[in-house]
This record gives C-alpha cells, structure tokens and sequence, in this order.
C-alpha cells in the first residue's frame, strides 16, 4: 500500500464558529494556524432543526446525547450532531438518552447504524442497544485501521419514525500525529495461526539502499536501529523518536515486523517493508505492512516409512517366478515334489529321479504320480504336518497341519512391504520453495509375521521385525539418493530420481530368512533353525532334526526304499542331495535373476505432500501421517518390464 504522508502541523485545537438564519445552523470547523482557520478537508455541514420532517412540531418522545458537549468542546444540548474524534486503535462509547418529556423511557431499542465509511476503517460493537432504567443506551465505536477518515453514525429508536434520530459526526485521526514521525500499522492478518495476539516492530536504518528485505532474515537479523515494545496484535506502532532525524532532515528505514502467541511464543507471522520508510522531520508517515506466515523449518533428518504392493500388478513374466517361489507355502509337499523335475536341467539325476515320481515326466502333474511319486508325496506330506503342528503356534495344533493357515500373512508381508529411509534437508527453502541437496538414504525394511505373536486386532504395529540392508545377500549396503525437493505452503514435493532397488533380492530375503524361520522354525524349540531354501529342502524331505547333523537326505532314502520298489537307495539319497543343492538355487535364482537393471527403482511424490509442525514448536515433524500417508509415483524395472507398484509414504523429525 502507497504510504499517506502528512505535511505542516496537524489539529492541535479546534473552535466552532456558529451563525444563524434559514432556520439552520451552519457548524465548521476552524483550525489555528491554518488559512482562514480552515482545516484540511474540513466541510460544511447542514445541521437541520429539530422538527420533523413534514414541519410539524416534533413527538414528546426525543432522543438525546448522554454528554453534554462533544469532542470539540461545542454544546450538544437541543442538538441533532455530535462531533467525534476518534484516534487509531481507539474505542469510544457512542451514549444517547431517550426520553418522554423529562421522563426517562426504559427498556427500548436503539439502533445504531454507520454511514460512509467506504474505507471500512471502523465498526460497532453492537448494531443495537436497549436503554436502561435512566433511558440510556449505548454501544462503543472501534477504530480498525490506521487511516485518516470522516463518516457518520446514525442514531434512531426503532419503530419510532416520528423521533428525530441522532447523528455522530466521526473524524478518524492520529493522537499527536505531528510529534509522531513513523506510524506502522498492519493490514488484516488472514494466515494459518488464528491465535496470533502480540506483535513487535523493528526499524534498520539504511544506508546506500541496505538492507534489503530479502537481507532481513528471521533468526539472523542484526541488530535493529529501533525496536518497539511488544504490543497487542491490530494496534498501530508510534515512532514518536527517531534518532538523529532532526540533524539528518530525512532518514530512509527498512521495516520488519514480527508476531507471535503470548509473550514467549515461536515467531509465526512476518512482514517487511524496505521501500516505503522514508521519514522527514516535520512531517509523518503512515507504513501499512501485510503479515505473511512463518513456515516451520525444516532442515534436518525424517525417518521414512514407505510401503509398496510388492505383487499386485506385476508383469506376468515375474508373476509367474513369484508365484513358484510364493507356493511354496500355499501347496509345500506338491511344490517339493514338482522341484525335483524343474531343477533337473541342472542334474542328471534329478532329471532321472523326476522319472520315478510321475507318469509323464515332460509334463508332470501332482495328480499324476507314479506308485514311487506317491510313497514320496505321502512321506514328505506327514513330515510336513509333523514339523508344522510341532511349530504351531495355535491351541489346536491340527490346524496348523494344513498351510493354508499362513495364506494371509503371507500375503500381507508382499502386499504391505515396508522399506524405511532417511530423508536429510540441509537447509531450510530458498524465495522459491526449493531445498537443494536433499539425501536419501534407504536401510531397512520392515516385515510383519502376526501368527503366535497374540497381536491385538487394533494394534497395527504389533508382530513386524526390522532388518538392516547390510544382512540382506545381493544388497548388503544402504542405498543412497539425493535430489532438490520444493516446499512451499506446507506441502512437500519430490521430484523423480532413480535409486537402485532389488526387487527380488527384497523378496528372496523376505521368503528365505524371514517367512522359512517363521513357518518351519527359528530355532527357538532347540532344533535348528530353517532359514535357507537348502534347510528348507531337507526338513521337507526328513524332518529338522536331520539338519543338525546333515542326515536328511539318507534318512530320507531310507524310508523312501521301505516302501517303493524299482528305485535304488543311493539314487534317491543322490536325488536328495541334488535337490538340496540345485533346488535351492534354482529358487533362489528365479528371484535374484529379475535384479538385472541398474537404476532400476524410480521415484517421485504423486501429488504435494502435506508436511505439518504437530507441536506447534515451529519445527516441521511429520511429512503425511500413519492414517493419511503420502503417495509415492514408482516405477520398478523388473526383469525388463517396467512395474508400477503401489506406494504410499510418512515420516517424522528424528
């Protein structure tokens, strides 16, 4: 806003002349020390008589002032006019008496009504009030903004047409403007914090243009030329001093102004003005300034959570690798038994033994077995069931003998795959919004296992085990990004960037060394724990207890041999062993293999991303939120195939 400025002396004193005729009264205002005593923008003004409108005499009923002179010092007494002067910030009763002849009239209502203020630079406390047992009523005038005005307020008694109203005659001013060089108001805040109240003013006298407000800032001003005392929040702030003004005849300042809640609140609102506080001596200017919010900040470390649907929507190429793997534990003792046939290209031996179990070797079904294939299907099914009710975690251990138990938390670990970074803003966002240099650094991830852990439903963080990229094979180290992310009003926005992710490697090591010790054993029941595809195998084929002292698979070619005939012993403990070894392989590969593209994770947010100080200590410390998370934009090349796994997001200040 274009600053007013004042020139000479102001209003010190303020005479009325008055004149007859014409059944009127003609009322001015006069000035000292002004041509012909006439004030700046001073009018004349028709005061009618007191008569009614049509001429006739006027009712019994009148209205009255509650003051018997106004603020000129003018007798009001038999008068319709009353001449107000009403200071910045300043709140007047506006006080009137209503009566029947000398007899005081109570309980009715008075209305009260502004006319003119185009400038809207004051308001009523009420538009209403009801006189009390002397006749009197009233309500107060608030002057709102710091700007010289002239406007009226029109006192009736409701329903009265035949009672003369009232009349206010209001001048907006400053109170000893002409000792007061600088005056700043502020425009109406409208920001974020509605519980904003004291507020300070700083003045930096410049030299050779400086500083600038974009030199100004918060948490790094210099010291100020001049500082006011704090004060509420809406109220002008008076220089009546300014130093060395009356040597220097003029001086240029750069305004800053600053707002909190209560005296020892966070700064939360802002403003500045270093091109309109030019002062001179003698005169006085008026510096309107507009509050802007003070955004929270931001530099410093968040620890990420993000979650990705690591299945829905894969390619069907890699479906179909995380299928094998994942049925595993939909259909153990059929899948063990078709392994012996998909891992055969790696052995002669497996190719042969593969023979033995179905009637079509090419093609093998599981209901399509051979008299040996059902020997064998039968000793790895009741192996199976031995070693799950022994491990379950359920009152009714037979329930567990049937996999389908684990199907949804299974499920879950692939659908709500959790990986967990470090965010790191290094500094707070430049005039645009952009923070530069933004790290990333990917180092866990997070997997949930409900079963046995007597989790209660609402509690969503009960069961999940964190681990460290550094134990997880093919990864083995954190993964690192960086790239400049925009901040502005709150919401958070990060562009797109590559970071190498391996989705298999992350899958593998969530099927092999988390879901096989949750199914099959930890090792917290004394016997080895099952957390490899090898171990796996051969708990299958004879039970844990061989692992620990490696005699699974001659355990298994002796009970194999009890029962089937045409097939020898050491070809089936050759089989087993080959199983072992290329089996696992064979599924560990199947994942492993889809890592074949560097670069292959790529990132962005979907939208801006709401960022929030919950404490209110003007420090940002959540980015989304648990119930409210933020959504990622991915995409994961897989096995040449671009995927667009699902992703949300939410972080919070460490």
């Amino acid at each position: 806003m274009k600053p007013k400025v004042w020139s000479g002396a102001f209003l010190a004193t303020a005479m009325l002349a008055a004149g007859c005729g014409g059944g009127s009264t003609t009322q001015r205002i006069v000035c000292p020390g002004y041509p012909d005593g006439i004030c700046p923008e001073a009018t004349d003004v028709a005061e009618p008589d007191a008569v009614t409108p049509d001429g006739t005499a006027p009712s019994q009923k009148r209205l009255e002032f509650a003051a018997t002179t106004d603020d000129y010092g003018q007798s009001v007494v038999g008068k319709l006019s009353f001449g107000l002067i009403l200071y910045y910030a300043e709140k007047k009763e506006l006080g009137v008496i209503y009566k029947e002849g000398d007899k005081p009239i109570s309980g009715a209502a008075i209305t009260y009504e502004i006319i003119g203020d185009t400038q809207q630079i004051a308001h009523l406390t009420a538009a209403m009030a009801y006189t009390d047992d002397d006749g009197k009523a009233s309500v107060d005038i608030q002057s709102d903004k710091s700007i010289d005005g002239d406007f009226s307020v029109k006192v009736c008694a409701d329903g009265e047409p035949d009672v003369p109203c009232l009349t206010f005659k209001v001048t907006v001013t400053c109170k000893g403007c002409d000792e007061m060089p600088l005056t700043v108001g502020f425009a109406d805040y409208k920001g974020q914090y509605p519980f904003l109240d004291t507020a300070q003013v700083l003045l930096f006298k410049q030299k050779d243009g400086k500083p600038k407000c974009s030199e100004l800032k918060l948490g790094a001003l210099p010291p100020a030329t001049v500082a006011s005392k704090e004060q509420a929040m809406g109220t002008n702030f008076i220089f009546k001093q300014l130093p060395g003004l009356e040597a220097d005849q003029t001086q240029v300042y750069s305004i800053v102004g600053t707002a909190k809640q209560g005296k020892d609140g966070p700064i939360q609102a802002y403003a500045c003005d270093d091109t309109n506080g030019k002062v001179e001596w003698k005169q006085k200017r008026y510096v309107e300034l507009t509050w802007q919010d003070v955004w929270p900040r931001v530099a410093g470390a968040y620890d990420i959570y993000s979650t990705f649907d690591l299945v829905a929507g894969l390619p069907p190429d890699v479906q179909s690798v995380v299928g094998t793997v994942t049925g595993f534990f939909l259909n153990p003792a059929a899948e063990i038994m078709l392994l012996f046939c998909k891992a055969s290209s790696s052995s002669d031996t497996l190719k042969d033994f593969c023979g033995y179990l179905f009637t079509n070797k090419d093609a093998p079904k599981i209901d399509e077995l051979s008299t040996t294939g059902q020997v064998v299907f039968d000793i790895v099914n009741a192996v199976l069931v031995a070693i799950l009710e022994n491990y379950c975690p359920l009152e009714d251990k037979t329930k567990c003998g049937k996999i389908y138990w684990a199907g949804k938390d299974i499920a879950s670990i692939f659908e709500k795959f959790q990986v967990i970074s470090t965010l790191e803003f290094p500094s707070e966002p430049d005039d645009s919004g952009k923070v530069a240099d933004v790290k990333e650094t990917w180092h866990s991830v997070r997997l949930r296992w409900t079963l046995g852990a007597n989790c209660p439903p609402e509690d969503d963080e009960c069961g999940w085990k964190k681990f460290s990229f550094s134990v997880i094979p093919g990864i083995e180290k954190t993964v690192t990004g960086k790239f400049d992310a925009t901040l502005t009003s709150g919401k958070l926005s990060i562009p797109s960037h590559t970071v190498t992710m391996k989705y298999g490697a992350l899958v593998n090591f969530a099927i092999e060394q988390w879901l096989l010790p949750s199914i099959f054993g930890d090792g917290s029941d004394g016997l080895p724990a099952v957390d490899s595809y090898e171990e796996m195998i051969g708990a299958m084929l004879a039970g844990k207890a061989c692992i620990q002292d490696e005699s699974c698979c001659e355990t298994f070619a002796k009970e194999v041999s009890k029962s089937a005939s045409g097939v020898t012993q050491t070809l089936i403990k050759s089989a087993c062993d080959a199983l072992i070894q290329y089996g696992a392989k064979y599924l560990r590969d199947k994942l492993t293999a889809l890592d074949t593209t560097p670069d292959n994770f790529n990132l962005a947010t979907k939208s801006p991303c709401t960022i929030e100080d919950k404490n209110k200590d003007m420090k940002f410390d959540a980015i989304g939120s648990k119930t409210s998370p933020c959504e990622w934009d991915a995409t994961l090349k897989v096995s040449g195939f671009d995927y667009k796994p699902v992703g949300t997001f939410y972080g919070n200040a460490q």
